[in-house]
């Protein structure tokens, strides 16, 4: 899933049983991405952009 912080919590909302009982939200911001604009159901872990 991407897109913008909004549309993440959406569908982490529409689909929130496939993530953990622990998780309280579901945007997690790309390191490297567009000012900070884009967000992911993931925290991704290598670089984005190069």
């Amino acid at each position: 899933m991407l897109g913008s912080k909004a549309y993440v919590e959406g569908m982490f909302q529409k689909y929130r049983e496939i993530f953990g009982p622990q998780r309280k939200s579901g945007a997690r911001g790309m390191r490297e991405a567009a000012g900070g604009h884009l967000f992911t159901a993931r925290q991704l872990s290598v670089r984005v952009v190069e």
